[in-house]
């Protein structure tokens, strides 16, 4: 039987309390879900005001209706274990289902889970605790900490900790390695010295680029300004005096037993579980990925944060302090923007702050308003398809507008399950055919439909069947670029560069206007390009 729960904690003594460089691959595998979760009033960002920016209260029937949503989000998706905190006026609420490892212990709000780059704003955080002590300055230059930092050229010596903490260094972006896992005292040190060869991507200061070698190089400096480890430092000025004693960036710090262990899906058709053997930690990446915490740890943190870095009437982070954390630092558009490890959103009036990660077998978002002093934490050990800030959107949509929820079942799920039963695409498609109307019951999109072939084509290396799959979604979604360029995908792994083409020309002729879809057909070009390039050599090539 699933384990779950329903807490609250109201303190007595407390009267208050969304990679910028698009990868079109990763949004093919990963971005299909979102229309599972349906408002019955519309999308978040499409909400009412909120007049004169009042302190949210969360309501019992509201938490109940939480509960209830939580609830079905772990049953309609594949999900071992899900938990999510609220903190609203009230104090914190605690939901959660599941089990945080393959022998069924139960995922609570004291389950120790990698929280991946939300470690970005404790550092962040521990940064601000120096400069309130005067130990450094946010435009201090890493070279006055850390002379060994080094990047191609000279520019490097300008590159302060402000453009470290705003991921506008210009340093590269190289993915996090966990295997096998660095506990050397100096692992910290390896990761900054290891890209001083390396030419930097843009001049510092000029745009922003997410590179975790910012933190992992912030938490070296930490260490070098302390004369104290970046792990003990951080957990004696920092997690220890915020009440967070379960929290640690060090793994070894914890009791496995209460540690969540990360799952994976075994089979992309019948969406099986299996608990994954790579743990995610190495301390060369202690500072982007090493934070270790629970539910009940984080939401004091973000309670701290949310009243102005004051808790319970201690004053933790000076006013200036929490000014700068919340500071829009770079524009994307003109309604995005990046802040201190943050991804900022602008609108109707309100101001999102978000930071999550999709990977290496966790999930993890939190979405906060600070002006309404309202947050949301969502984490879950599977990493996929399953996108947690959807679940925090919902939720901030009940808590500001008083909407229902809804949970459609994800129509790529059911179709994969179909296939994966009857080991027949056709009896998949019967079975869409069927239930196409039912959109009261079922999440139905061009996304949801052609998900299945993303997953037969990426996932599985079955590209025959994933052209099928999408040929099927285009008879019931004709105007959509999308459906074609994922054809065109398809045909460029089966070498079949004219179809691919005609594909291509195709999604062109829609006139899409999406940045997305332009960034993705000029990926496809690319790959055509070096296609057509390759058959010409070849031909050359032949007696």
């Amino acid at each position: 039987m699933t384990d779950h729960y329903f807490r609250s904690h109201t303190p007595l003594d407390l009267k208050w309390i969304r990679s910028i460089f698009f990868n079109p691959l990763n949004a093919i595998v990963c971005v299909f879900t979102r229309t599972t979760v349906v408002f019955v009033c519309g999308f978040l960002l499409t909400c009412c005001e909120n007049p004169n920016n009042r302190v949210v209260e969360i309501s019992t029937s509201q938490k109940h209706d939480i509960h209830s949503f939580v609830n079905k989000i772990h049953h309609t998706y594949p999900i071992p274990g899900l938990a999510v905190a609220l903190v609203d006026a009230q104090g914190v609420n605690f939901f959660y289902e599941g089990v945080a490892d393959n022998k069924r212990t139960s995922f609570t709000d004291t389950t120790v889970f990698y929280s991946g780059n939300i470690s970005e704003l404790l550092v962040a955080t521990t940064i601000l605790r120096l400069v309130d002590a005067d130990k450094i300055s946010l435009d201090d230059p890493i070279i006055k900490h850390l002379p060994y930092f080094k990047l191609g050229g000279n520019t490097y010596r300008g590159v302060t900790i402000r453009h470290m903490l705003t991921h506008a260094s210009g340093i590269p972006h190289h993915d996090v390695i966990f295997d096998p896992p660095s506990y050397d005292d100096h692992a910290l040190e390896t990761t900054t010295r290891s890209i001083e060869h390396q030419q930097p991507d843009f001049p510092f200061g000029t745009k922003i680029k997410r590179s975790p070698y910012n933190y992992d190089i912030l938490a070296d400096l930490v260490a070098k300004v302390t004369g104290d480890s970046f792990e003990s430092y951080a957990r004696k000025n920092v997690l220890i005096p915020l009440g967070m004693k379960h929290s640690s960036f060090s793994v070894r710090d914890l009791s496995s037993h209460k540690l969540a262990q990360p799952f994976h899906i075994s089979n992309w058709l019948s969406y099986d579980l299996k608990q994954s053997d790579m743990y995610p930690y190495s301390r060369e990446h202690a500072g982007s990925r090493g934070l270790h915490t629970t539910l009940h740890d984080i939401s004091r943190w973000l309670k701290m944060i949310l009243n102005n870095g004051v808790l319970e009437k201690k004053q933790f982070l000076q006013e200036k302090s929490i000014r700068e954390f919340f500071k829009r630092a770079y524009q994307i558009d003109a309604n995005h923007f990046t802040g201190m490890g943050w991804e900022i959103e602008h609108a109707e009036e309100k101001t999102f702050f978000s930071k999550g990660e999709n990977a290496y077998g966790f999930t993890s978002n939190l979405t906060i308003l600070p002006e309404e002093r309202v947050g949301v934490i969502t984490i879950s050990n599977i990493s996929g398809d399953f996108e947690a800030n959807f679940v925090n959107q919902a939720i901030l949509n009940l808590t500001l507008n008083r909407l229902l929820l809804q949970v459609k079942i994800p129509v790529s799920i059911q179709f994969s399950k179909t296939v994966a039963a009857t080991g027949s695409l056709d009896s998949a498609f019967a079975w869409y055919e069927i239930i196409e109307t039912q959109r009261d019951v079922y999440a139905i999109s061009e996304e949801e439909l052609s998900q299945p072939g993303v997953n037969l084509l990426y996932r599985l290396n079955r590209p025959a069947d994933a052209i099928r799959v999408f040929e099927f979604c285009l008879e019931h979604f004709p105007d959509s670029p999308n459906v074609y360029l994922n054809i065109a995908e398809a045909q460029l792994i089966q070498q079949d560069l004219q179809k691919a083409a005609q594909a291509l020309a195709k999604a062109k002729d829609l006139n899409p206007k999406h940045p997305d879809l332009l960034a993705r057909i000029a990926f496809v070009e690319e790959r055509l390009k070096v296609g057509e390039e390759n058959a010409l050599l070849s031909s050359r090539a032949r007696p």
